[in-house]
């Protein structure tokens, strides 16, 4: 992801609410409340675009997200990038 225009670079957070919202809208297990929570968070920090393009990086890199393995790696993308949100937060 670091090929990304400077100014939409996606920091931990967005790469976090990215492959949540793969999760969350996975059409085969569509979970309305966790989208709408991931909206949310957007709503008030002005980083859409920043988020997309974590999207777009996350869809590229991954293979067969519609399958357990693709994910469970999508999982693995949420709880790393939390923790590296997290320790940005508390440093």
């Amino acid at each position: 992801m670091s090929s990304a225009v400077p100014g939409i670079v996606p920091g931990p957070a967005d790469v976090r609410r990215a492959a949540a919202l793969l999760i969350h809208a996975n059409p085969d297990a569509l979970n309305p409340a966790g989208v709408a929570a991931i909206v949310a968070e957007l709503k008030g920090d002005l980083r859409i675009t920043e988020v997309l393009t974590a999207l777009c990086a996350i869809a590229y890199a991954t293979e067969h997200l519609d399958t357990p393995e693709g994910q469970a790696g999508l999982a693995r993308i949420v709880a790393d990038f939390a923790a590296r949100e997290n320790r940005k937060e508390n440093n």
